[in-house]
């Protein structure tokens, strides 16, 4: 739904606009959560923060950018292999690791996203 929503914001908004917006809501909804605790930062963890917040939002701004070029179906299959690549980042930096069922749904995302961006249609002779 995010990809189609986006995809129409684009013909009308700038990707900055865009991007406020999705701030300004999420900021909204996580407020309530992070009132409750409030944690005293060094200068060391707000310039790290301020550098992922950063990198975050030059990241967010392509992305949102790039849908504006993509059909909804290319869309798609990029942000439904987000909690694969999320996994992965599990795999690789918290030594997690993964079921095969866990194992064979990545692969299928893979497959899937693969064919529809590539838009390969395949055949049981091609299987």
């Amino acid at each position: 739904m995010v990809v189609v929503v986006i995809r129409q914001l684009t013909k009308t908004e700038t990707s900055a606009t865009i991007f406020a917006s999705q701030c300004i809501y999420g900021l909204l909804l996580a407020l309530p959560f992070a009132a409750r605790g409030v944690v005293h930062l060094g200068s060391v963890d707000i310039a790290l923060l301020i550098v992922a917040a950063l990198s975050a939002a030059i990241g967010q701004l392509a992305m949102t950018e790039g849908f504006r070029f993509l059909t909804v179906a290319a869309g798609g299959a990029f942000q439904i292999t987000l909690p694969l690549v999320i996994s992965l980042g599990g795999i690789l930096f918290f030594d997690e690791r993964f079921t095969w069922a866990q194992a064979l749904g990545g692969a299928l995302i893979i497959a899937g996203s693969f064919q529809t961006v590539v838009g390969i249609k395949w055949t049981r002779k091609q299987i």
